[in-house]
């Protein structure tokens, strides 16, 4: 469906910082589809067309941020990104299938693991981007928010303390008034079903970010707090 990279763009220079250079090659690799993707004859088509490769683009970009950034709120930010634009490229690219036969894109073109937040239901779920396989564990909270270490070792879950009955809750209530402090989850992603350690952090942790020095950062709802 999509045209190759740009293979005409200039390589990123060898003087620049590495992370700059990523960001060069992520921008270099999504100018030349784009740039296919608009020449449709359609604008609705075209519109669609250019986006997949202009969100895979923002995707990269997030990517690099995590791996090279350490602010928590670039993090953040890179988080939100990634999940959102991947949903939409699957929107996107089921609704061009639709529209004019143009097969979506393999999952194995983007490779590697999600990890979403089951708030209502005790769990976090793995999604192979590979195979498309997804593996739900229960955990001892239920989890508002998760985050991946930048070395890729660690993954890290925040919310109230699971509770009988939680399992049909709405997900969205950051745990009752009066509720047990909030815990911080350390999880091995090679196997969730099993914590590695549980942190008490304060009362009903939101968000949790990691940085390159090992340090996680909870937001705590109650009192616009940061636990360190």
């Amino acid at each position: 469906m999509m045209g190759a990279p740009n293979e005409g763009a200039a390589p990123a220079n060898e003087s620049l910082p590495e992370f700059t250079r990523a960001y060069v090659e992520a921008m270099n690799e999504m100018h030349g589809p784009m740039m296919d993707g608009v020449m449709a004859d359609d604008p609705d088509v075209a519109f669609v067309r250019g986006m997949i490769p202009h969100h895979q683009g923002a995707i990269d970009m997030a990517r690099i941020v995590q791996q090279y950034g350490n602010d928590p709120q670039t993090r953040a930010w890179a988080d939100q990104i990634i999940a959102a634009q991947e949903a939409e490229i699957a929107e996107m690219q089921a609704w061009l299938e639709a529209k004019v036969g143009d097969a979506p894109s393999p999952f194995a073109q983007t490779g590697g693991t999600v990890y979403s937040a089951n708030e209502g239901g005790n769990s976090i779920s793995a999604f192979d981007l590979g195979t498309g396989a997804v593996d739900t564990v229960t955990i001892p909270v239920a989890p508002h928010n998760v985050d991946l270490t930048p070395d890729g070792k660690l993954l890290l879950a925040v919310g109230d303390p699971a509770a009988e009955g939680d399992h049909g809750s709405d997900g969205h209530g950051h745990g009752a008034e009066g509720a047990a402090e909030g815990l911080l989850v350390i999880l091995d992603p090679r196997n969730l079903s099993a914590p590695t350690a549980t942190v008490t952090v304060g009362s009903h942790p939101a968000h949790v970010v990691a940085d390159r020095q090992g340090r996680a950062f909870v937001s705590l709802v109650s009192g616009d707090e940061i636990a360190a």
